[in-house]
């Protein structure tokens, strides 16, 4: 049997599965739940197989997915064939998403957005989002000491920041939102992104030097959606700024 280049999943929604492959236009995409515990990038159950899947080097596949669960997929190409057998490929690298949670307004340590911030940073799933559970009504205040760590997962994976999940969350209502505030800390930046693919939604940043901070290189970055957004107010600085970041879209 031939063997092809592995497939490489890109990303996963409730309702698709999207990634690329080098195989030709045509080829079989097979997706499994990936196995936990077992070999690297090993499939532990095919849950379907969609023909003719891969053109132009992209597919998506539709279907009902839990993003939280460890896809993986292959690609069956029938033109790389060899006496009539199929080329296919190896298992593709598992595409999983890391959560991590901010269970407090502490500065440091366990359960605070900066222990949150340094574990999204060191995770190697594809997708790590920070979710907020603090106690307690709102406005739920987070005051850095020093400055929070950038923005830079260690295998260039998308991080999303999201304090719209934080229960009895309010879009414009300041009582009822996750609040960064700069005053203890200075002229600062409140958030550095050097990542690409970062997400941020739901914050106040307030007392800054500039609220984000976008070095060059990053892209396909997404700071609020409507129903979700920032407000990104009362900074020394800039509310938002940017040295060559490219193909970003900004709704406050």
């Amino acid at each position: 049997t031939e063997v092809v280049e592995s497939p490489v999943i890109l990303s996963v929604s409730p309702t698709e599965i999207s990634g690329t492959s080098t195989a030709e236009d045509g080829a079989n995409i097979l997706i499994f739940e990936s196995a936990d515990g077992c070999a690297d990038n090993q499939g532990k159950a095919l849950l379907a197989e969609f023909a003719n899947a891969v053109s132009g080097g992209m597919w998506t596949v539709s279907g009902s997915f839990d993003e939280m669960t460890p896809y993986t997929a292959v690609v069956v190409d029938d033109e790389s064939s060899v006496d009539g057998i199929f080329g296919i490929s190896e298992f593709s690298a598992p595409y999983f998403i890391d959560q991590f949670t901010v269970i407090n307004t502490a500065d440091a340590g366990a359960g605070s957005l900066r222990q949150a911030i340094l574990d999204a940073n060191a995770s190697t799933a594809a997708r790590n989002e920070i979710h907020f559970n603090i106690a307690g009504g709102g406005p739920w205040i987070i005051s850095p000491l020093t400055v929070l760590p950038t923005l830079d997962n260690t295998v260039d994976a998308a991080i999303v920041v999201d304090a719209a999940t934080q229960p009895g969350w309010v879009f414009g209502d300041p009582n009822s939102m996750v609040i960064l505030d700069g005053t203890s800390v200075g002229g600062v930046n409140c958030l550095t992104i050097t990542e690409s693919g970062v997400e941020i939604y739901g914050l106040v940043i307030d007392g800054f030097f500039n609220g984000l901070r976008v070095n060059g290189g990053s892209h396909d970055l997404i700071i609020g959606r409507p129903g979700k957004g920032n407000i990104i107010k009362g900074n020394s600085g800039n509310g938002i700024t940017s040295s060559g970041a490219s193909n970003y879209q900004i709704i406050q």
